[in-house]
């Protein structure tokens, strides 16, 4: 039997399943971090513990980790601090004050593991957010076993991962679907159907769409339960009401000024004018903060280095055309980033209008860090260069970034099409089905909850029994 650490993976799609496979005594489940407006589904369970949101309260913790290992913490620094650049309760406090956070985190987390004497710790996704990412990077450090349930590009599978590099390989997943499953058919073309990417998503997640503005009078009973669930999770940040209203105003009003500077400096940085015949390389760039970039991107979580990079390579005559996401906002898009980005010649920074599939098709390759525009790219027939991990990684196509990549090569490569439906099914071979976060529901087709707590059952019997006893 394995004693387990759970992050998250407390909503109600999964918690059971877990519960079930500890008090059955396939694992022992020796600490469970929860969130707080889950807490009463846990009164039963004695190692939950409500997941720490707030280090401003006089955090108590042991120095645990020796020098070593506190030399291996700082090797992590870079992937942890971009993990807190989304968490406003450390909102623009100075580098030595991260620092000591980090410090206190790692050390109580450490000191957890260790007197639980933790041998596994499974993540609800591939560790991101400043919580996740610092337990990650102690686990590691501590030599203990970690798997990640990541959701599919399909909405009712998931993969499992071991770390952060083994995104792409799922190197202990064999084919678990049925081997003489028919290669899936995939359409040659760039463009596909995503749900989080429609016009009408990207309104809601900007918070522009009609239906979020007036949600509150349109259900005035969901938008104040969330609120309240937000609360409750949140509210531990503040010293007081007023310490409250206060941060609150200031960062509103910060990033009302600071938005409408982002604007003003993006158009100023866009291109006048761009031609399809010059020779170029298309770099859409990611939304950040976001786990795609900040968890997965490794070094090249900061893009423009990947941009730096990418110039430094290519012929002299070729350039960069880099567009902004569409749901991106000034996160990370501050002055000096646009200072930065006017110090490359090869570079042009296009505007958002542009139509992003024309500049894929006349483009002589894409570049990506983990994106999905790569897999849009290669799916119809163009190469890309990534410099992150994805999940499409080792189909045909993909060239991961170095010194020595020839750009010309990249871009003569004929993709055989055929071969990428191969590599999708074999992807997709190794998926296990079931739904276990709730916000994947949003794009579920005829959910049946029986039977996803089914499918649920029988993909942790594989990690907990089978996965187990293989490695055992």
């Amino acid at each position: 039997m394995r004693r387990f650490v759970i992050v998250e993976l407390d909503a109600d799609l999964i918690r059971d399943v877990l519960k079930e496979f500890h008090k059955n005594g396939t694992i022992e489940i020796v600490k469970w971090y929860i969130a707080e407006e889950n807490r009463t589904a846990f009164s039963d369970f004695p190692s939950a513990e409500v997941f720490i949101t707030s280090w401003r309260r006089g955090l108590s913790y042991t120095p645990t980790l020796t020098e070593t290992e506190e030399r291996r913490l700082f090797a992590e620094l870079d992937y942890i601090l971009a993990n807190f650049a989304r968490d406003t309760e450390f909102y623009r406090i100075p580098y030595y004050e991260y620092k000591h956070v980090v410090h206190m985190m790692a050390n109580y987390f450490a000191d957890v593991m260790r007197r639980v004497r933790a041998e596994a710790i499974l993540f609800q996704d591939l560790p991101h957010g400043p919580v996740d990412s610092v337990i990650y990077a102690a686990a590691r450090i501590l030599g203990i076993r970690t798997y990640a349930l990541v959701p599919s590009e399909q909405t009712d599978f998931f993969h499992i991962c071991t770390s952060i590099e083994d995104y792409g390989i799922f190197e202990i997943c064999p084919r678990l679907q049925e081997k003489e499953q028919s290669v899936i058919h995939v359409e040659k073309a760039y463009q596909k159907k995503l749900a989080y990417m429609t016009e009408e998503r990207i309104r809601e997640d900007l918070g522009k769409s009609a239906k979020q503005k007036f949600r509150l009078f349109m259900h005035p009973r969901t938008w104040f339960a969330e609120r309240w669930a937000m609360l409750k999770r949140h509210g531990d940040k503040y010293d007081s009401v007023a310490d409250f209203i206060e941060r609150r105003i200031v960062l509103g009003i910060s990033r009302y000024f600071r938005t409408k500077e982002y604007h003003r400096a993006a158009r100023r940085a866009e291109a006048s004018n761009i031609s399809w015949s010059e020779k170029y390389v298309y770099f859409p760039l990611h939304l950040q903060p976001e786990m795609t970039t900040d968890t997965l991107g490794g070094c090249y979580r900061d893009q423009l280095l990947a941009v730096e990079q990418l110039a430094r390579i290519l012929p002299k005559d070729w350039l960069i055309y880099v567009k902004e996401n569409p749901k991106q906002l000034f996160w990370m898009r501050e002055k000096y980033f646009f200072k930065r980005l006017s110090c490359l010649p090869q570079v042009r920074y296009i505007s958002r209008s542009v139509d992003t599939y024309q500049l894929m098709k006349h483009s002589q390759f894409v570049a990506t860090i983990s994106g999905t525009a790569g897999w849009e790219a290669i799916s119809g027939g163009k190469p890309v260069v990534v410099f992150g991990q994805c999940w499409y990684k080792n189909f045909p196509g993909v060239f991961p970034f170095s010194d020595e990549l020839d750009a010309e090569a990249v871009a003569d490569y004929s993709i055989e099409h055929c071969a990428v439906e191969q590599a999708f099914s074999a992807y997709r071979g190794k998926a296990l089905k079931g739904i276990f976060r709730s916000d994947c529901l949003r794009d579920a087709k005829d959910f049946d909850a029986g039977e996803n707590h089914k499918n649920m059952l029988q993909a942790m019997e594989f990690l907990f029994v089978k996965l187990n006893g293989a490695n055992s």
